[in-house]
């Protein structure tokens, strides 16, 4: 996943890294603000929507000034199968 996201966006990018002293991201590349995030079941609530933890870190992120854009695990996972 880190390999393809810097073969993408041809920039550095961090895993695992902690925004603004409280949030996790699973990808964030410095120099375009971004953050990617992969999103599984737990992201989600009963009617297959974002959870309200979910919403309110996008909410957030986005409000600190970042692009934010998440890919859903599944989809992830049917692509790695495809390869």
């Amino acid at each position: 996943m880190l390999s393809l996201a810097k073969q993408i966006l041809n920039e550095d990018i961090e895993e695992e890294v902690i925004i603004d002293k409280f949030y996790k991201v699973d990808l964030y590349c410095p120099a375009k603000k971004l953050i990617i995030e992969v999103n599984g079941p737990l992201h989600k609530n009963g009617k297959g929507n974002d959870n309200r933890k979910t919403q309110m870190k996008k909410k957030l992120l986005k409000k600190l000034g970042y692009k934010y854009t998440e890919i859903q695990c599944i989809d992830l996972w049917s692509k790695l199968e495809e390869q």
